[in-house]
């Protein structure tokens, strides 16, 4: 006998999964997508609820990813400067700003090498990074000269 497809919207995914085998469906692909949902949720399906299929049919879901992150970009002109006056401009993004260290001769002590992100990776003008995510501001200083930690 066929099956009215119920509706799994707002499950647990493991939870929706659950449901449509004990129905006697099966499961599908699953996809995920950004939502206001809560992370895990089950967001969308298809076949939509109600539609009459054989049992065993593939029932595919889309479950929430969370809100997408929010992205800024990284400003220009923050090289070079002052390290001080480079944290103003990245607390208004607002990214999270901390400074290190790195001994260098090439720039005189005090200003910015770079831009970082928290795995260590050069940030560029332009670049786009989540809002409120670390930002580390690598501070020149003259060689022989690394405070100790």
């Amino acid at each position: 006998a066929p099956l009215d497809v119920p509706s799994y919207a707002g499950m647990p995914e493991a939870e929706a999964v659950a449901a449509i085998v004990d129905y006697g469906l099966t499961v599908g692909t699953i996809a995920r997508e950004y939502s206001a949902a809560a992370v895990g949720t089950v967001i969308g399906q298809d076949p939509a609820v109600g539609t009459s299929v054989p049992a065993g049919t593939a029932v595919n879901l889309v479950v929430s990813d969370g809100p997408a992150p929010v992205l800024v970009m990284i400003p220009d002109d923050l090289l070079g400067i002052w390290w001080e006056d480079a944290i103003p401009p990245l607390l208004q993004l607002p990214v999270a700003p901390r400074s290190i260290y790195e001994e260098t001769g090439i720039m005189a002590p005090g200003l910015v090498l770079r831009l970082e992100n928290s795995a260590g990776e050069t940030l560029l003008a332009g670049d786009l990074v989540e809002k409120n995510s670390e930002v580390v501001i690598v501070v020149a200083i003259a060689p022989g000269t690394m405070p100790d930690k």
